[in-house]
């Protein structure tokens, strides 16, 4: 069986709750913005992106947010974060889209967390986001 496609061989009358899902753990956290060789091993949580994590199989994805403002005109980014910031927020959910447009009998449960170490965060305009890109990311087939 290929790990990109697992989940079509799953029996139409099997329930999600019998299932066991591979998940990932800070699945944003392949990378730090700023590399700093002291932290690096405390913040580093997946040696592979969230693409290639989803290929792997796993269907699960911990995501740890945190916006931030840029000083050059103020806008909020986001952030995935493990106290530091590691990778984009719309880098994992291009990831996502990448591996659902590929994979469309495939799901992926989202899991996402505020980091509370991070500072300067507005989730108002993380939900905006979210809600935006729902049904670009997650359009649902239903057979």
């Amino acid at each position: 069986m290929e790990m990109h496609n697992w989940m079509q061989h799953i029996p139409n009358e099997m329930k999600i709750k019998d299932l066991t899902m591979p998940g990932s753990h800070n699945a944003g956290s392949y990378m730090t913005k700023n590399f700093i060789v002291v932290v690096k091993d405390f913040v580093v949580c997946q040696d592979l992106t969230v693409y290639q994590q989803l290929k792997s199989g796993v269907r699960v994805l911990d995501v740890r947010v945190a916006g931030t403002r840029r000083h050059s005109d103020n806008q909020i980014e986001y952030w995935c974060a493990h106290t530091f910031l590691t990778v984009p927020f719309m880098s994992v959910m291009n990831d996502i889209r990448q591996f659902m447009q590929e994979n469309p009998t495939e799901t992926v449960f989202l899991f996402f967390l505020s980091d509370h170490m991070s500072i300067n965060s507005d989730y108002m305009g993380l939900a905006n986001i979210k809600k935006k890109n729902r049904q670009r990311i997650f359009k649902p087939s239903v057979p």
